[in-house]
């Protein structure tokens, strides 16, 4: 009797998952909003994962006023976080925002009047989901990481000056 192996393919990680099956439906979602693309990136950490399923199954379109608080560029989510931590904001805002008709990964604040606190451009449109208290504080604790240095609460790591508001 003759034994045949039968290659198997090696199982898929979660995070290859994502970026089929949910990162299809975040894809679907977006573009039944606007624009003509949505940037996911090649590789996510678990708390994307989850992040990116809150996103698919509680997230909305925001609706209101913007206000540009200029911080680091290119650092969304931990912009958000330190404004978190320094009781600027109410809450951090976190999904995709549609900028040049492309969805981007995105972070924001959410003031006390309900308005998205920008901090690096304008975004034309804004869909994720909200988290208050301790939800956003988890997340702004995995933000929260500026050269290697883990931000803690009431301690400004970068000096002011790097931030003009």
């Amino acid at each position: 009797m003759s034994q045949t192996r039968v290659k198997r393919k090696a199982p898929r990680s979660f995070a290859q998952a994502m970026q089929s099956e949910q990162a299809e439906t975040l894809r679907n979602v977006l573009l039944s909003i606007a624009g003509d693309s949505v940037m996911i990136p090649p590789s996510v950490s678990r708390a994307d994962e989850t992040l990116i399923e809150m996103v698919i199954e509680a997230g909305y379109l925001h609706h209101g006023p913007s206000k540009l608080t200029m911080m680091q560029d290119q650092h969304c989510h931990q912009n958000a976080s330190l404004l978190f931590y320094r009781q600027e904001v109410l809450a951090i805002g976190t999904g995709y925002g549609l900028y040049d008709r492309i969805w981007w990964n995105h972070s924001w604040g959410i003031g006390r009047a309900g308005e998205i606190i920008e901090t690096t451009e304008l975004r034309q449109k804004y869909f994720g989901v909200v988290l208050f208290g301790s939800s956003a504080k988890s997340l702004a604790e995995l933000n929260c990481v500026i050269n290697g240095k883990h931000v803690t609460p009431g301690i400004r790591y970068l000096p002011d000056e790097h931030y003009s508001l």
